[in-house]
């Protein structure tokens, strides 16, 4: 080595005077000298690319490397040869990244149900890949160089969602291909003066999404349809079981009424055992309105509509009896399914024999309703004879 400079001394751990064989590594070595034998036969420069670990370094630096003869030997002169070392470290991790993160994209297209599409400022694809494309029928490359106003020209609704993006507007419609259906959403792109030179794009295949939920629809519209119909039949029960022990109650009384002891006392039993029969009923009744009230979808409500909707329910089943609301107002609107709660509400209401009070909290995910009245906890079989709560997600 005749001289190098301080760059060149640090990455190759060499200095003036300095023989290459003694510090470059083997491989580096056999590279260098294989370099200088083809600048001396060709006689132009020679480039080749190496990694050296510089002294005090932990990790390798990579270098590419250009040797040029200066010099042919002459006499006892050997050849004279320059190199040039450009440290090429961070271009070459930022290529490994870039190799990296294209496998990855590669990896989602092919296995993700989507497309993604760039278009230049005319309309016409530069790019379209995805597994998308294969579920609809086509394959990668199909679209490139089609304009989409000619493709599409049977589908105003996609080509002028297309001329907003262009125009600089970003657009999202639905489209479907065959049995297929997909959500598209678009952006333009710009350069580097903020001009409008294309759009790019992603379309997402929802076809299994759409179809659960239509699957999902349907089969709630249906257990609404079943619950509806068996309200109906125990409504009819209850009407065609009421009208008998209605009769039944009246000529029960009659016998209580009666001065001789045992009609009396049979008079009583029937009209327990009617009692009883009318209190099951009834507990049949509420139950089928309750199971048709939770197929109703939640509709979101504020604090006024709840404190509203509250009171109606204590009003309608409580029938006279003083009952007292405390509400806790929320933050912000539920989405409650409020034809069950007011159901709810009104029985419990029912049950109270007394004076009602009634406590409603909001946490962020329930509401919870305290009911405080004699012998209320003690109809439920609740632990405590005169408290009740109800529970209701919020979402």
């Amino acid at each position: 080595m005749t001289s190098a400079n301080a760059p060149a001394a640090h990455l190759l751990g060499v200095g003036d005077g300095d023989r290459l064989s003694d510090v470059l590594p083997p491989a580096t070595l056999r590279l260098w000298t294989a370099a200088c034998r083809r600048a001396l036969v060709e006689g132009t420069p020679q480039p080749f690319r190496t990694e050296v670990v510089p002294p005090g370094a932990a990790e390798p630096r990579q270098l590419a490397v250009t040797l040029g003869l200066v010099s042919e030997p002459e006499g006892d002169r050997p050849a004279r040869v320059t190199f040039l070392a450009e440290d090429i470290t961070s271009r070459h991790h930022l290529r490994t990244r870039v190799h990296e993160r294209e496998a990855q994209l590669r990896a989602l297209l092919e296995a993700a149900p989507v497309i993604l599409f760039e278009l230049d400022e005319a309309g016409v694809f530069t790019f379209a890949e995805g597994r998308g494309l294969a579920l609809s029928g086509l394959r990668s490359g199909d679209l490139v160089g089609e304009s989409v106003y000619e493709r599409y020209r049977f589908r105003p609704s996609m080509t002028q969602s297309i001329g907003r993006v262009l125009a600089g507007e970003p657009a999202s419609w639905s489209l479907k291909f065959g049995s297929r259906e997909f959500d598209v959403m678009a952006l333009p792109a710009y350069d580097r003066n903020g001009r409008t030179t294309g759009a790019r794009g992603v379309a997402v295949d929802v076809t299994e999404r759409n179809t659960a939920r239509q699957s999902a629809d349907a089969a709630q519209a249906k257990a609404a349809e079943d619950a509806r119909h068996s309200a109906d039949l125990m409504a009819l029960l209850s009407h065609g079981l009421r009208v008998p022990l209605a009769t039944i109650l009246g000529f029960a009384d009659l016998l209580e009424a009666e001065a001789n002891d045992e009609a009396s006392e049979a008079g009583g039993a029937i009209s327990r055992a009617a009692g009883e029969v009318l209190e099951t009923l009834d507990g049949f009744l509420d139950l089928s309105q309750l199971s048709a009230l939770r197929t109703s979808k939640p509709s979101p409500i504020g604090a006024a509509g709840l404190r509203a909707a509250l009171h109606t329910a204590l009003a309608e089943g409580s029938a006279g009896t003083p009952a007292t609301l405390d509400f806790d107002e929320p933050a912000h609107p539920l989405v409650l399914n409020l034809g069950l709660l007011g159901a709810v509400v009104r029985r419990l209401a029912v049950l109270a024999s007394g004076p009602l009070m009634v406590r409603a909290e909001v946490n962020e995910t329930h509401l919870m309703v305290r009911f405080e009245s004699e012998g209320i906890g003690e109809r439920l079989a609740s632990d405590s004879l005169h408290t009740a709560y109800v529970y209701h997600a919020a979402t």
